[in-house]
């Protein structure tokens, strides 16, 4: 069963040890001291960063708000707050085993964490963006743009935005973000083929100590929560 509970930042749900949640990014003014927990002496480069793109660092800053709550209501332990990172680097969390991932779209937030493990999470709207043949050719193998092309139209753009949310979420599960080539990246057999019902689709890719390897290969587990129409709630979570 999916352990499924309704937070204030939105919907938390559990699969495994992986929990993730959808929100709204906040607004608001932040509190100094919370700027300093969230930031420690990244706090006057947060500042600096914020007079310059107010809206990128409220997304910076929601973002680090989010995964504190998420640590703190399933991670274990203490939360301590972030370590120290130089610009540019992913921020660690002080004194755990915890990984997280961030990703946002238009006004939503999409935040993981696993214990003793890696995440990598992205969530995208299926617009008519997909529908652009260029956009096709630079995300799929050849297998992956024969199958999108038998798709119903109605069904592929749905289908690709999945197959690019899925392809980005392991890239960043990797440490690789967009430097991915995702034409080389065979996923499409593991995206389900189906109407969206949410104008949002999310992917989750996981690596744990029991699944890290298989015969020589980096293994992952893929997850594609459903979000279920006129809400921020997930409905299931698919392998």
């Amino acid at each position: 069963m999916n352990d499924v509970a309704h937070a204030n930042t939105g919907t938390l749900v559990s699969w495994a040890a992986v929990n993730w949640t959808l929100s709204h990014s906040r607004n608001g003014e932040p509190t100094t001291s919370s700027i300093t927990e969230l930031f420690g002496r990244g706090a006057e480069q947060w500042y600096a960063a914020r007079a310059i793109n107010p809206q990128r660092a409220a997304r910076i800053l929601a973002g680090r708000l989010v995964v504190r709550d998420l640590v703190a209501e399933r991670g274990k332990g203490r939360w301590a707050g972030f370590e120290p990172t130089t610009q540019g680097r992913k921020p660690v969390i002080t004194d755990s085993d915890v990984d997280f991932s961030i990703t946002h779209s238009a006004q939503w937030l999409v935040a993981a964490i696993v214990e003793a493990g890696q995440v990598g999470v992205d969530v995208e709207t299926h617009t008519s963006e997909f529908d652009h043949p260029g956009l096709m050719r630079r995300m799929c193998t050849a297998d992956e743009l024969e199958q999108a092309w038998m798709l119903d139209p109605a069904i592929r753009r749905g289908w690709l935005a999945r197959l690019w949310t899925a392809k980005e979420a392991v890239s960043k599960l990797d440490g690789c973000g967009l430097r991915s080539d995702f034409r080389l990246m065979q996923l499409g057999d593991r995206i389900p083929v189906g109407g969206a019902e949410h104008p949002l689709v999310a992917s989750i890719a996981v690596r744990q100590p029991d699944n890290a390897r298989r015969g020589g290969e980096r293994v992952f587990t893929l997850l594609h929560p459903r979000i279920a129409p006129g809400s921020a709630s997930a409905a299931e979570v698919m392998t």
